[in-house]
């Protein structure tokens, strides 16, 4: 494996591999439970990536897969 392929990651609506930089980060924090987009790649917790693409960002936010892959409880 190079070192390019250790940084990909996958999206969970489009499931395609891709750099970490080309993706957003979602983090449910394990104190608070609450989700935070991860912009540093510092916050503990569970996390998803999603890309960074329109369609993608709208599936994820119109059938909440985010609070599902985090397995969040509303």
């Amino acid at each position: 494996m190079s070192r390019k392929d250790k940084f990909k990651r996958m999206c969970i609506i489009c499931r395609e591999y891709k750099n970490k930089e080309d993706l957003l980060r979602y983090t449910r924090d394990y104190e608070t439970g609450e989700i935070l987009e991860n912009t540093t790649s510092q916050a503990q917790g569970r996390s998803v990536y999603i890309c960074k693409d329109g369609n993608c960002l709208d599936t994820a936010k119109k059938k909440q897969r985010i609070e599902q892959a985090l397995k969040h409880k509303k």
